[in-house]
């Protein structure tokens, strides 16, 4: 009678620890496949859009070598990558020149999750539509971080951890931070830094 309930305890070990080991098989291929799957980012004709500029791209023009016509009646600039070689200290940077940035310094915030305490690490670089709105976002730059900080609570662990969790708090951060001010000043936000723990 030992003997049969022995075996028998022994079967219900052996099944219970193949059901476990399946499960978290399953659970680490669905993480993965989380990873892996990107959300349908642009529409049909952002893409065909898209193609239409690629074929204009020039081959020419390498590392060393002066780079092709700037396409829009521009000569080509000296040096390799569309740069100017010999850039004046007093000359346009790339925050009068092009696309105008802000940084926001680093923000720790703990997160939600459901199996402890995590807690994330963040650098943002904000595009704004004009160069004026920088002196705006450097007098509310505070505001700024207690947007984002506040945001960041929102969000749970497991969903900053996959890239559609990451690009949808990208987006919301530029809606969250354009609904502050009231009106449209911050056209994208990059994270130049980024880390969960």
């Amino acid at each position: 009678m030992k003997n049969r309930i022995f075996k028998i305890g022994t079967l219900v070990i052996i099944l219970c620890s193949v059901g476990m080991g399946g499960f978290y098989l399953w659970k680490i291929k669905r993480s993965v496949e989380g990873l892996t799957t990107l959300p349908q980012l642009y529409t049909e004709k952002k893409v065909a859009v898209l193609e239409s500029h690629s074929s204009k791209i020039p081959t020419a023009g390498g590392h060393g070598e002066a780079a092709p016509a700037g396409g829009h009646g521009e000569a080509a600039p000296a040096g390799g990558h569309g740069e100017a070689a010999n850039r004046s200290p007093g000359s346009e940077s790339n925050q009068t020149k092009g696309t105008p940035l802000f940084s926001v310094d680093e923000l720790y915030v703990n997160v939600r999750s459901e199996t402890g305490a995590h807690m994330m690490g963040l650098k943002l670089e904000l595009e704004l539509f004009e160069v004026s709105q920088i002196a705006l976002l450097k007098s509310r730059h505070s505001g700024v971080r207690d947007r984002v900080i506040e945001l960041s609570r929102d969000f749970e662990y497991a969903k900053l951890n996959t890239l559609g969790g990451k690009l949808y708090f990208k987006e919301t951060i530029v809606g969250t931070l354009n609904e502050f001010f009231g009106q449209a000043i911050v056209k994208n936000a990059h994270i130049s830094s980024f880390y969960l723990q």
